[in-house]
């Protein structure tokens, strides 16, 4: 395994992608990409180490939105890396979030129409729940920025 290798491909890849935060099973895909053989433990363990990178593992139990209320949003919140110079603001973290949700938001009202248009009652339940995970997600993401902003 070559680590000089490993850190062009993936400083390279964090640099140039326009999310700062970058899941790291992207990263050993890039490398995969390369030929370079490295697991994810070996990866994630090498990130953690480097002096250019942060590796943010997500919520954990005692965040006050869980990694599970982002899983059942359909948000992958495994663990991401990102370059130490590339960390935002928390204004553009929150802005972020929420173009995440919105964006997520859009792809379920138009999944529900088509379903509708379909007469998919099962998916339109599903979809509606999707949605409802989607609000309180986002609710629960407002209360906690207020909480911040007010310290």
């Amino acid at each position: 395994m070559g680590l000089e290798k490993i850190e062009e491909v993936c400083l390279s890849f964090l640099r140039r992608t326009t999310s700062p935060l970058v899941p790291l099973d992207t990263l050993r895909a890039a490398c995969e990409k390369e030929n370079l053989g490295i697991t994810m433990d070996e990866l994630t363990g090498f990130l953690r180490h480097h002096s250019e990178v942060i590796v943010v593992d997500g919520a954990d139990e005692t965040a006050p939105v869980s990694h599970d209320d982002f899983s059942e949003a359909g948000i992958n919140m495994g663990p991401r890396a990102i370059l130490k110079a590339r960390v935002p603001s928390r204004s553009e973290m929150t802005e972020m979030m929420q173009q995440q949700l919105d964006h997520m938001r859009f792809h379920l009202q138009d999944a529900l129409k088509k379903a509708r248009e379909h007469q998919d009652d099962e998916a339109v339940e599903e979809i509606e729940a999707a949605l409802e995970k989607n609000r309180q997600l986002e609710a629960k993401m407002m209360r906690y920025l207020d909480n911040g902003n007010k310290t």
